[in-house]
């Protein structure tokens, strides 16, 4: 890990159907209710073992239903897909929840089918499962690179540094005016000024990864993405954003 860009994961918010947010399951803990659900809920993450998947299962196991058990024990995970997908599944009660990027959350709210019930951009929600900031978004390379194309490293951190601090200093239309038509074109206006104003919270805008954050973040990637932990030392290189941070102060 060469950098991060986020302290906390845009795709741990979790959306429910609108039916069952106004039956009452307005939180985490309600998915656990066969009752109010009227089954044992269905949870989507893009796939089975994906990013949605980890962390959706680290906020299930770390929240405790009534009867103190984990919610985690008393749902169904399911592999939903892509956007398209996931969304459409929501809105047929194919899915009681999703796990969601902010874009997924504000149009399942702005067309009236979902209800965000665990939002990461509320940070007493996402500390009281987490306990702190995680590199959630990192760059990386490989050691061989660092070894032998150091200068190759440190122009493509330079580069993503600097990009960090222009979105940090631009008005969030300036965002939207570069990023809509190449990479968002299916979106509106609205919806991706909501997500800047979004990722704005959760942006790691010194790029640093600090040893405590990425000790937490350990304790969600093991053993679903990671088979073991790995020393901090032996996965972390912050060099390279130090020198950024020197060169464009």
């Amino acid at each position: 890990m060469i950098f991060a860009t986020d302290t906390r994961c845009s795709y741990a918010n979790i959306v429910v159907r609108k039916e069952l947010f106004d039956k009452g399951v307005k939180s985490v803990e309600a998915l656990a209710d066969q009752k109010l659900v009227g089954r044992k809920a269905v949870i989507a993450a893009t796939a089975i073992g994906s990013g949605t998947y980890v962390y959706g299962v680290y906020v299930l196991k770390n929240t405790k239903a009534a009867d103190g058990k984990p919610v985690n024990d008393s749902v169904e995970w399911v592999g939903g897909g892509g956007d398209l997908t996931m969304l459409g599944g929501l809105k047929a009660g194919k899915f009681d929840a999703i796990m969601a990027v902010p874009e997924w959350q504000s149009k399942a709210v702005g067309q009236g089918f979902g209800q965000p019930i665990y939002d990461v951009q509320d940070e007493k929600s996402w500390n009281r499962v987490f306990g702190g900031p995680i590199p959630v978004t990192v760059g990386y390379t490989l050691k061989e690179t660092i070894e032998k194309s150091p200068d190759l490293v440190q122009g493509y951190v330079n580069a993503c540094y600097r990009a960090q601090q222009w979105i940090r200093k631009a008005k969030d239309d300036e965002v939207v005016d570069l990023l809509q038509k190449p990479y968002l074109s299916t979106y509106t206006r609205e919806d991706i000024l909501e997500s800047v104003r979004y990722y704005r919270t959760i942006f790691d805008w010194d790029f640093i990864v600090e040893e405590k954050d990425y000790e937490r973040g350990m304790k969600v990637w093991v053993p679903l993405a990671l088979e073991r932990p790995i020393p901090f030392k032996q996965a972390v290189d912050m060099s390279f954003v130090k020198k950024a941070q020197a060169k464009y102060k």
